[in-house]
């Protein structure tokens, strides 16, 4: 039987079409998103173009708007009010009306600032970014961020990979408070009374800051108090007997307070006290890989947060800002590591380095034991037993010279 063939440049042609026809973007109301990102110093980065403008930006889950240095290309779109280098003030908002990330569309209502003056906009620049994103870019989806292939992957429904993983009851900011925001607050167990606990991307050097309330609920003798030179000033050293977070359960840990909304309490009026409320960091995220709900999370409703460990419990480390097993004897507890010294950002106030040696927060040393700081690294100058083998040290004056302390001599 004679069969009839199209003619070869039809069938190439055809080809050619359905081929372009699946390598073009995909439709994102019934694809999903991959998105790829790197890991730098704890930090997520996305490489974007932001109405036209390619870059390489931090991704901040727990902000509720973008920050894009010198992006005003548009005029303002509203106005609100927001805390801004520790003072409320009036800022002009502007809508990002495309965001692609390789060949992909994004097509998620966010908004933007372009003033680089509060803290995250420090930050950010400072890091060497071009900008920050806040969640409102992914609104609507299905949000799975895996630590175990580097990628965002936004979706339409809910994955079928995390069909039967581990579940956690998540509470949004308008159940807190009546505020509408894309931010999602888990509750922590501690000692038997529950927290909530903000999931934050852009807390990169952070595991946990633990709230402050704990303090209120603990015995006077297992409490120590810590001066800062983050607001609220003055946090705490704790003892806890157990902590329940997500799969684990820690015992006998020492931790570290610092509400991270405490210094909003008398700017915000929606906001009531968050002395229970603390924070979860990248440290402690890059553990596990999440989808979060972000379907209609600015409306209150999420079916909460997914997980799967890709780390086995006993080789989790979550550094510095997570737990002590041990208070450091000198009562150093944290610093900025700079091109002069280190300058001590966290203290505590009943011990030999601010009672006897006279450091304060602010406070730079530039040499131990005749070497420059330099030449210790940063796991070295925590470790609670570090200045038993202090024998000197030099500070920096306001005018830049060094003033010996010597430690046995006190």
């Amino acid at each position: 039987m004679y069969k009839k063939h199209l003619p070869r440049e039809i069938c190439f042609t055809f080809c050619l079409v359905f081929f372009l026809a699946c390598s073009t973007t995909p439709d994102t109301n019934d694809r999903s998103i991959v998105i790829p990102f790197t890991l730098e110093n704890g930090v997520i980065v996305l490489e974007a173009v932001i109405d036209g403008r390619a870059g390489r930006f931090a991704w901040d889950n727990a902000a509720n708007f973008s920050i894009i240095p010198g992006a005003r290309s548009r005029p303002e779109r509203w106005y609100r009010y927001t805390v801004v280098g520790g003072e409320q003030t009036l800022v002009p908002f502007y809508q990002i009306d495309s965001i692609r990330f390789g060949n992909i569309d994004v097509r998620a209502q966010s908004w933007f600032i372009n003033i680089v003056n509060d803290f995250a906009g420090r930050g950010t620049v400072a890091l060497g970014f071009d900008g920050m994103l806040g969640n409102g870019i992914f609104n609507g989806f299905w949000v799975e961020l895996s630590f175990s292939r580097n990628e965002i992957v936004l979706h339409r429904e809910k994955p079928a990979h995390f069909a039967n993983t581990s579940h956690a009851p998540l509470k949004s900011m308008l159940e807190i408070t009546g505020e509408r925001t894309d931010r999602f607050y888990l509750p922590v167990d501690i000692d038997g009374e529950k927290f909530l606990m903000l999931f934050d991307t852009g807390a990169w050097f952070h595991a946990f800051a633990f709230p402050n309330g704990i303090a209120n609920n603990t015995s006077p003798d297992n409490v120590r108090r810590i001066t800062s030179n983050r607001e609220p000033w003055d946090y705490y050293l704790v003892q806890t007997n157990s902590i329940t977070i997500l799969d684990r359960t820690y015992h006998d840990k020492l931790i570290m307070t610092n509400s991270w909304l405490a210094p909003r309490r008398e700017r915000t009026a929606t906001i009531r006290e968050f002395d229970d409320v603390g924070l979860i960091g990248i440290n402690f995220m890059r553990h596990y890989d999440f989808l979060f709900d972000h379907r209609d999370l600015v409306n209150g409703i999420t079916e909460g947060m997914f997980f799967i460990p890709i780390t086995p419990p006993a080789e989790r480390n979550y550094g510095f800002f997570s737990f002590l097993t041990e208070a450091p004897e000198f009562g150093i507890l944290n610093f900025w590591s700079t091109y002069m010294g280190l300058m001590i950002t966290s203290i505590l106030m009943d011990s030999p380095a601010y009672t006897t040696f006279g450091l304060r927060l602010g406070s730079i040393i530039a040499k131990i034991n005749g070497e420059s700081v330099h030449n210790f690294s940063r796991a070295e100058l925590l470790a609670p037993l570090f200045f038993q083998r202090v024998t000197s040290f030099s500070v920096l004056d306001e005018g830049g010279g060094e003033t010996l302390v010597l430690v046995q001599s006190q």
